[in-house]
């Protein structure tokens, strides 16, 4: 896991601290269950409900949202969430989650009158209004990091610690070490969150 300790500038010594304190490093399992690997379309039925898949990679490569049309929910997952940012997780250096999740985004405004039922937090009813915020959002992130490597280049690291945070803390060094990592290479070092 550490065979690339700097990667993308991220100290070794604040690596290995943060990869030793990540609940998968310490509560993590062997044991898998038994996968069934769902895709664009695919229906699932429990009672009353039949929900739809629909692929929305981003915050991960496999993520899906699952819709019930006929009475209008989406169980969205950590696609969209109410008032938070979902992390996307770059896997590696091919992929270009941020697109991917940009165009997630797309495909599920489109579904007007639902009830979102997100992973984290509580659930709502303006998913388009929503969409648009994380779609604006993300368009301004982009923006501040043109302008911040307009100076010079730097590693990601680097870059994150000159970018605005909403999280409390006076300045990057004060941000907590998990916080850091997942900012900078959430899955390309095996850590799931």
């Amino acid at each position: 896991m550490l065979k690339n300790a700097d990667y993308q500038g991220f100290p070794k010594r604040k690596l290995k601290a943060a990869l030793e304190a990540h609940p998968g490093s310490r509560f993590g399992v062997e044991w898998a269950p038994e996968a069934k690997i769902l895709a664009q379309g695919h229906t699932l039925t429990y009672g009353d409900y039949t929900f739809t898949c629909i692929e929305t990679p981003g915050h991960t490569l496999g993520h899906i949202c699952l819709y019930e049309a006929a009475k209008k929910i989406l169980i969205s997952g950590d696609h969209v969430l109410i008032d938070i940012s979902p992390n996307i997780q770059c896997w590696n250096d091919r992929e270009n989650p941020l697109k991917s999740y940009l165009h997630s985004l797309e495909k599920v405004s489109k579904l007007e009158g639902v009830s979102v039922l997100p992973g984290h937090r509580r659930g709502f009813t303006d998913l388009k209004s929503r969409v648009d915020e994380l779609t604006r959002h993300h368009e301004k992130r982009l923006d501040e990091i043109c302008n911040i490597l307009d100076d010079v280049p730097q590693s990601a690291y680097e870059t994150a610690a000159r970018m605005n945070w909403d999280i409390k803390a006076a300045c990057w060094e004060d941000f907590p070490i998990s916080q850091q990592l997942v900012t900078i290479m959430p899955d390309q070092l095996g850590v799931h969150g």
